[in-house]
């Protein structure tokens, strides 16, 4: 169960999303709103290639929410001695930058972790232990508590 929160900004679309929103036929794709079309018409694109593009966003936006997901329950696991201290609150990843930030509520208030892009990517892929582990330390330094990283 999923209980904080997940932000993405700057959600970029991959080859494969490319690729799905190009293979999907013109009536599966998102219906547009009247402002939708009025947009799309100001902008001189054809209702069509509009609709691709919400179907780009949303399903880059998707992709990177359920990496957002993965992230805060691999966070969760690694800081489970301290889950009543610093309950985990919100996963928010900014694409463009490359970043992830990872936000608790600790004793002193709103706490935030600033994670590199690669650590992450590495989590999420191939789940080794050590970089569970730098994570962990990366975690427990930032937040102050480096007495609970040699445990």
């Amino acid at each position: 169960m999923i209980d904080f929160k997940t932000i993405v900004l700057g959600a970029t679309g991959s080859v494969e999303d490319w690729a799905r929103t190009l293979r999907t036929p013109a009536p599966d794709l998102p219906a547009l709103t009247a402002e939708e079309k009025e947009d799309a018409h100001r902008r001189g694109i054809s209702d069509e290639d509009y609709a691709r593009r919400l179907l780009l966003e949303r399903l880059a936006d998707g992709r990177w929410r359920e990496r957002g997901e993965r992230l805060g329950e691999i966070v969760k696991e690694v800081m489970k001695p301290l889950e009543a201290e610093y309950p985990l609150k919100t996963v928010l990843a900014e694409v463009s930058k490359g970043r992830w930030t990872v936000r608790f509520v600790g004793p002193h208030g709103i706490e935030d972790v600033h994670l590199d892009g690669q650590l992450v990517d590495d989590l999420i892929n191939f789940d080794a232990p050590e970089d569970a582990e730098n994570l962990r330390v990366r975690i427990l330094t930032s937040l102050g508590r480096a007495e609970f990283v040699q445990g």
